[in-house]
């Protein structure tokens, strides 16, 4: 109980100094929010929709292809794929593992729950990598000059993907995993390069299509180089939320994060504001429609 009503109170607490944020830092710039919504184009939002759906159908292939190296490589795809897409939705409420609590629950007859556990451990593991090392090309763009920045992302990118070919990135995440999960024998053969090169593949493809996300949403608005410092802006702002466990969604931190980190790159908090409102709107519906679309094809072969 006592647990239960201390979560309670660093949520709202954590909501509080979040909306208290949001309100300095849209004072006086109210107005150009309320423009932006008057004059935006909101076909692109659904024209943005199929993308978004495509992301996360390429999330959980992702998390398949790990699951299949941590588990049995005989798992089948829709044991998977309809949990983790549902365990996706359940994420909102607060406390964001009660989504992996979901898939554990509902994977319990094909997958151990620890499996479940490392899978998502691993998969949070490898995409937290991928956007680190994009959020540091653009601070480091801005701090220094685009060459500099594009050498050091070659060389983070070349840095990761040997990691991941050569398997170090697995051994690493299960020196933790191990340690993490101790109850779970995880087996000993790990994925060769072709399963590596599969995991990579699937992880560059969600990364494409968010990219095209962003440029469906803002195309006719911002240069494509500012598109992508926003789109990767958003992901740095996710990973804060993401962080606020105890918080929904990671709502109004993402927002205030998301604002906060693009005043300083020179972009209007009104205009952003709004972005950041779309992503979440575009985002939330995504979840919901991914889920339906599924189950209404696959509810016959499950």
């Amino acid at each position: 109980m006592f647990k239960k009503s201390s979560s309670s109170i660093l949520t709202i607490f954590l909501l509080l100094i979040a909306s208290g944020w949001l309100i300095v830092m849209l004072w006086g710039n109210v107005q150009q929010l309320w423009a932006t919504t008057l004059l935006y184009s909101y076909w692109r939002l659904l024209a943005a929709l199929p993308l978004t759906i495509l992301i996360l159908y390429l999330t959980a292939i992702t998390y398949y292809f790990i699951q299949i190296e941590i588990a049995t490589p005989k798992t089948i795809f829709l044991h998977l794929f309809l949990p983790y897409l549902r365990s996706q939705i359940v994420r909102y409420l607060p406390g964001k593992v009660w989504g992996v609590l979901y898939q554990a629950r509902e994977m319990k007859e094909k997958i151990p729950a620890h499996a479940v556990w490392e899978a998502n451990f691993t998969q949070f593991t490898l995409g937290t990598l991928l956007s680190l090392i994009a959020i540091s090309w653009v601070f480091i763009r801005q701090i220094f000059s685009s060459g500099t920045a594009s050498l050091v992302l070659f060389l983070l990118i070349s840095g990761f993907c040997l990691l991941l070919w050569k398997k170090w990135v697995h051994l690493f995440i299960r020196f933790f995993a191990q340690r993490f999960f101790p109850k779970h024998k995880i087996p000993q053969n790990l994925s060769g390069q072709k399963k590596s090169l599969l995991i990579f593949s699937s992880l560059l493809l969600e990364w494409v299509a968010y990219f095209l996300v962003w440029i469906v949403l803002l195309y006719s608005h911002h240069s494509f180089d500012d598109i992508i410092v926003l789109s990767i802006l958003y992901i740095a702002s996710w990973l804060i939320g993401f962080a606020t466990l105890v918080v929904p969604g990671g709502i109004l931190v993402r927002e205030s994060a998301f604002i906060s980190l693009g005043t300083y790159f020179g972009f209007d908090s009104g205009i952003l504001a709004f972005y950041a409102i779309l992503a979440r709107v575009l985002f939330s519906i995504s979840d919901i429609a991914g889920v339906l679309i599924a189950h209404a094809i696959f509810r016959k072969t499950k």
